[in-house]
Order: C-alpha cells, then structure tokens, then sequence
C-alpha cells in the first residue's frame, strides 16, 4: 500500500488503516523502541510506548508531507522521539 492510500484511508475508514499500519510499520516501531528501552523498562513499559507511538501517528498524520518524506520515515521520527521521550521519563 501506498503513503497516499495510507492517508486516504486514515480519513475515509480510520480502523482499517490503524489496523493495515500497524501490522507494516508494528515491528519497525517495536525495534526502534527496544533498541533505546531494553536496558532500562520491563517488556510492558516497551509495548506501552509502542501503543502511544500509535496513537500519536494517528492523531498527527495529517502533518505529514511528502515533501519532507516518506510515510515509513514520518512514523520512524515519531517512534524515536517518543522513545527518548520515554526514556528521559524512565531515568
């Protein structure tokens, strides 16, 4: 699926699209995350973040530009600001 079928589908059927994203974009978030919490946050803490991550996307994806970007990369910056974001909390 394409960035603007994405952003299509965000406005037209918002629960497909959060499903269809999460399960092409859940594992590169995951990996973000535990990549900069593992050492410090229990394996709920990680799924939590991920789930804000989420949420976050949904709530800002009509920031997104294709000007500045892809929609993988979009939601890559938004995992791991949120995850130092997190991490910050958590030290």
């Amino acid at each position: 699926m394409t960035d603007s079928e994405y952003i299509n589908m965000l406005e037209e059927n918002p629960d497909r699209a959060y499903s269809l994203m999460i399960d092409q974009y859940g594992n590169l978030v995951y990996a973000i995350v535990l990549n900069k919490l593992k050492n410090i946050s229990s394996r709920e803490d990680i799924e939590d973040c991920v789930s804000d991550i989420f949420v976050e996307i949904f709530q800002n994806y009509k920031k997104f530009s294709y000007q500045n970007g892809t929609l993988k990369a979009f939601i890559s910056t938004i995992a791991k600001r949120t995850a130092i974001d997190e991490y910050r909390r958590l030290t």
